[in-house]
């Protein structure tokens, strides 16, 4: 598999971190904002939760040896491309609070508030272990629910391994030179 989702033109990617997508809602009581004594704020409830799901990413993970090799050796590479810390980050879980919203106006404590989440997961973590963990958190917290609308599995090839591969090339940084829109190239290694 070489992946082209995310990274420089410059390096192939040969894996993927896996996903869970993840939608969180928290339920309140409605209130004045002088009146904060008999509302409950959903937006307190859904922080608090959001707070406890950024703990994954302390999570230890089952590193694949393979991997961190691969990684390793292409840190020198990699990170002054895609950043200072890129090589830990795909060896451990992140979470992305994408989208949050609650509350219909300022003088008012927030019945319903919401966020989304982008959660990543390395090679040798299973999305099944990332969703256990997640009920863990979430499903003893009263006023909180959540549904995971997308979910898949890390991948990746070894890189040394032998096989036919046929890449559609786009753009003028895939091979050095630019090779038109659509062209198609085939190389068995």
């Amino acid at each position: 598999m070489i992946c082209g989702d995310a990274g420089s033109p410059i390096i192939v990617r040969t894996g993927e971190k896996g996903l869970s997508w993840l939608e969180v809602e928290a339920g309140g009581k409605a209130a004045h904002g002088a009146h904060v004594h008999i509302g409950s704020n959903a937006i307190d409830g859904l922080m608090a939760a959001l707070s406890q799901l950024k703990s994954l990413e302390k999570f230890e993970t089952w590193p694949v040896k393979e991997v961190e090799d691969a990684v390793a050796a292409v840190k020198p590479v990699s990170e002054p491309l895609g950043g200072p810390g890129e090589a830990a980050v795909l060896g451990s879980i992140t979470v992305n609070i994408g989208t949050i919203s609650g509350g219909t106006s300022t003088n008012l404590v927030a019945e319903t508030a919401s966020a989304s989440l982008d959660i990543r997961l390395p090679v040798g973590l299973s999305t099944a272990t990332l969703i256990k963990q997640i009920k863990r958190i979430l499903e003893p917290t009263d006023g909180i629910r959540h549904d995971i609308v997308r979910a898949y599995e890390a991948s990746w090839t070894p890189p040394d391994r032998r096989g036919d591969c046929t890449a559609r090339v786009r753009g003028d940084k895939a091979d050095g030179g630019r090779t038109g829109d659509g062209e198609y190239a085939s190389r068995g290694f």
